[in-house]
């Protein structure tokens, strides 16, 4: 091999073809995907069969030579590669299971003759466990406890749970055959492959430390801007108020427009309706521009030699004087224009990151600049700059996850190598200090000392997700149809390009809206939040007050809204939450007047809809935004819920009971009093727990296949609770639960309560099956 990348796309049946072997080295950090990350690709699986392909990503890999045969090291992409094996093996086990399911393509790609496809250079553990997944026909016995505190193997063995028991779900089984051919035979990914004597581990820390790369949501950004005139700076700003979607929506508008509101007078419902001075924005600037000449210390207007590794000095100038950017590019076939784009990220106490950007259908540039404050000076450093033109194929790098590369044909150049005349050079970047103003003003959001002020949050939602959201409210709200495409972020620019080519007022009511989406999904939508005395961040709804000119963000504490948004979010489609569309429009035309209650019967009536309509749920969810809007032929899921599914039951009923009982128990004093109920709440689950169990450890005591499996018999929980009760005796299984610090499941806190366990047979499964299903209708025809 030479001194250049190879690069080749590969389906899994090509990796098969060719007898590829795989090896994760040692530097590798551990398998970390959560049930989240799984459940999102296999979510995007599901709803792409039918189309010609699906990208996975790249994959960088290292040939390795040994005397009796060649493997690769995974240098990146590993998380995504063993996913796809685990999905593999779940295939694998579902034929076991079942005894009767035909073999699927996919199994192939698990073994090469007699040795595992992936071996481990370290971590012998893992490839223990995965061996042993080819010959477990028990679900249960993928778990131990004794795995709890390796964190090589837990989200390994959290993992495969995950997957056969969304799999499960596909009652279907050709549906299912399907789904795993398409895996093996549609979804593609690119490998490129090191050349020889690379610094393997100098590689490895580069990727992982390479800078912010330009998003759909950057060139989507780009050319929505392009159609503005006036106030183009404004509404930038606009746009990057809503784009931080790991902090509160008011601190990101503090920070981006610290004196454009009387932030003493302000309070927060001022903030839902876009209203700032119509003049252009930035004739409201006072400039003393600096110049790349200052910036880099250079004379020539057309600087083309910078030096990456070289930081340049700015004298006398404070982060917090930095208002306003624009820049201008140079190019021998493009002149000089200025960059149509530009962003400031401010999330850094003492760093700034500057972007700017130009999007064509012929060409793109970007560079990104960051500045830190060093006592009284300003360092400045190029983090990166990349060109593109369509030219020949020499030194080209396909850059797909940072441009659209079915747009223009891209190549990353280094900067610092280019010569005069080539076209990559930035001819001028000026920086706008504004009038001075306090850094603790521009500040005080993210640094109140309050003692329940909540410091930081994350979103449920990603922001190429909420302007799916947005612009289907949009539309709606214009009297316009959805969106044909699916609703998939990857499809961004596609689904965007209709309105990139509407007029200047109407990209601008566009941006509006996204502002007063942005602002009601913050007010009225849970995000995760940590707490005190939990491992883990919980999902919350929050409170806002202000003190001293600064809004405070508490805990709300559980409420039947929070509760029935997080029984959305674990069981809906974790790229979509399709249900955020009709309630936003909800929370938006119901304004300051919509109690609590209102918005609750809100989602409620969305939530009931969606569960019993047999369309898909973007068709459905578009016409929930009309209050006139009927299920037409309606799911019986009574019916449904006397069947003897097993595991193949959908987790959204367990769930949307477990939503129902606590709705009800939490008027209830006793319930309210008792401990474990107290500290219960909806959380992640993927694992169906039989309470009578599949393998009594008394092989005598047994009852017929279809009480077994009968809804009546089953609850939902997570992989270690349902490992943890394995094939004990019911009354044993009482005893473990009721030693639990909150319920696991309200579902068995009922079958638990019963005293008569001893006879716990046919008959109490099916009296419990009937008493919950009388329970679930109740609140159907409640709403």
């Amino acid at each position: 091999m030479d001194n250049k990348f190879e690069t080749k796309i590969y389906t899994l049946s090509d990796i098969v073809k060719e007898e590829l072997m795989f090896i994760i080295p040692s530097y590798q950090r551990p398998y970390v995907w959560r049930d989240v990350d799984v459940t999102k690709l296999l979510d995007d699986f599901i709803v792409t069969p039918g189309t010609e392909h699906y990208y996975i990503g790249t994959i960088l890999m290292y040939e390795q030579k040994t005397a009796d045969k060649l493997v690769y090291q995974v240098i990146d992409g590993q998380q995504r590669f063993i996913t796809l094996w685990l999905i593999a093996a779940a295939y694998r086990f579902l034929r076991l299971e079942s005894r009767g399911i035909e073999l699927s393509d996919l199994e192939e790609l698990l073994k090469v003759d007699n040795e595992l496809r992936i071996d481990f250079a370290i971590r012998k553990q893992i490839k223990s466990y995965m061996l042993s997944l080819l010959d477990n026909r028990d679900e249960n016995n993928q778990y131990s406890s004794e795995f709890e505190n390796d964190e090589y193997l837990i989200n390994v063995i959290k993992a495969i749970t995950t997957i056969i028991g969304k799999l499960k779900t596909i009652e279907n089984q050709e549906e299912r055959k399907d789904l795993g051919n398409f895996i093996y035979h549609n979804v593609k990914f690119v490998v490129n492959i090191v050349p020889e004597k690379t610094d393997l581990n100098k590689l490895f820390t580069t990727i992982n430390n390479s800078g912010i790369q330009l998003e759909q949501t950057d060139i989507l950004k780009s050319m929505l801007l392009k159609k503005i005139t006036k106030q183009k700076t404004l509404f930038s700003r606009v746009w990057e108020a809503c784009e931080n979607m790991n902090n509160f929506f008011e601190r990101n508008v503090r920070l981006l427009f610290p004196q454009e509101f009387d932030w003493e007078k302000t309070e927060y419902n001022d903030l839902k309706n876009f209203k700032l001075s119509t003049n252009d924005y930035r004739e409201q600037v006072n400039t003393n521009p600096l110049t790349i000449t200052d910036i880099l210390q250079k004379k020539a207007k057309c600087n083309l030699r910078i030096d990456l590794r070289k930081t340049t000095r700015i004298e006398n100038l404070n982060l917090s004087e930095i208002d306003e950017v624009s820049g201008k590019f140079y190019g021998a076939w493009i002149g000089e224009i200025d960059a149509d784009y530009f962003f400031i990220n401010r999330n850094e106490l003492n760093k700034l990151r500057i972007q700017f950007q130009t999007w064509d259908d012929n060409f793109a540039k970007g560079v990104e600049l960051e500045l830190s404050q060093n006592d009284n000076n300003v360092d400045v450093c190029v983090l990166w700059a990349k060109g593109t033109k369509k030219r020949n194929n020499n030194n080209r790098e396909l850059l797909g996850t940072d441009w659209d590369s079915e747009i223009s044909e891209l190549e990353l150049v280094d900067i610092a190598n280019v010569k005069t005349g080539n076209g990559y050079g930035i001819s001028e970047i000026i920086i706008n200090p504004t009038n001075k103003h306090s850094s603790e003003d521009a500040g005080s959001q993210t640094n109140n000392t309050e003692p329940d002020n909540i410091d930081r949050c994350r979103s449920i939602i990603t922001f190429p997700q909420l302007l799916l959201h947005t612009y289907r409210i949009f539309l709606y709200k214009r009297k316009e149809d959805d969106f044909s495409l699916p609703f998939h972020t990857d499809k961004l620019l596609q689904i965007f390009s209709a309105l990139t080519t509407k007029d200047e007022d109407t990209i601008k009511d566009f941006l509006k809206c996204l502002w007063s989406v942005r602002f009601v999904f913050d007010k009225e939508v849970v995000k995760w939040i940590p707490k005190e005395d939990e491992k883990e961040d919980v999902l919350q709804l929050t409170s806002i007050s202000k003190a001293d000119n600064s809004f405070i963000r508490t805990n709300k504490g559980k409420s039947e809204k929070s509760m029935l948004q997080s029984m959305l979010y674990f069981t809906g489609n974790y790229n979509t939450q399709i249900w955020l569309t009709p309630y936003l429009l909800s929370l938006l035309e119901g304004g300051d007047s919509l109690t609590e209650d209102g918005s609750l019967i809100s989602l409620e009536r969305i939530d009931n809809m969606l569960s019993l309509s047999s369309e898909l749920n973007k068709k459905v969810s578009f016409a929930l935004m009309d209050d006139n809007y009927a299920v037409e032929y309606p799911f019986d899921f009574v019916d449904y819920l006397k069947g003897h599914k097993g595991t193949s039951f959908r987790h959204y009923w367990f769930q949307k009971l477990e939503y129902i009982l606590w709705k009800e128990f939490n008027k209830n004093d006793n319930w309210k009093n008792d401990r474990q109920f107290k500290d219960y709440r909806i959380t992640s689950k993927n694992s169906i727990e039989h309470v009578f169990p599949q393998h009594h450890e008394f092989a005598q005591k047994t009852i017929d296949a279809e009480h077994l499996n009968d809804f009546g018999n089953l609850a939902l929980l997570n992989v270690s609770q349902n490992s943890s009760y394995s094939n004990q005796d019911v009354q044993k299984k009482k005893i473990d639960f009721d030693k639990q610090p909150t319920y696991d499941s309200l579902k068995l806190a009922i079958i638990y309560k019963n005293k008569n366990l001893e006879n716990y047979d046919e008959q109490v499964i099916e009296t419990h099956r009937n008493e919950m299903i009388k329970i679930i209708k109740k609140h159907y025809e409640q709403i």
